[in-house]
């Protein structure tokens, strides 16, 4: 069995042209994510969490533990720019973690953060 946790491209749904480089999550990042995530299983068989966006948006001590974690599994984020302060740049994980608007995506990036780090059995049959 071989598993792959090199950082790998990620495409947010609604977020078209970013891409977000991402690996998986080391065990306590795990853990700590776990306690504030309801995973469960949408209707093709992959897991989906359990709130919504907006649910997700109002809890700050997920938003403070997102902040701890994130930074240490996101490489890079590219195809996103920010104007703020009259200035336009390209947004880094920094940008997305820090403004409102970006709070959606952040949600997906953990979503995406705890499916890349559990095992399917697909990678037990590898």
């Amino acid at each position: 069995m071989k598993l792959d946790l090199d950082y790998r491209d990620f495409q947010p749904a609604n977020w078209p042209g970013v891409t977000v480089r991402i690996r998986p999550l080391e065990t306590p990042a795990f853990q700590r994510l776990l306690k504030y995530v309801n995973l469960s299983q949408d209707d093709d068989g992959k897991m989906a969490l359990g709130r919504s966006t907006v649910e997700f948006m109002n809890d700050n001590e997920l938003l403070i533990v997102a902040k701890e974690i994130i930074p240490t599994h996101v490489e890079s984020v590219s195809g996103l720019e920010i104007r703020a302060h009259g200035k336009t740049n390209d947004a880094g994980i920094d940008d997305v973690l820090k403004y409102a608007h970006t709070l959606p995506l952040v949600i997906e990036i953990i979503a995406q953060l705890l499916r890349i780090s559990l095992l399917t059995e697909t990678d037990v049959k590898n």
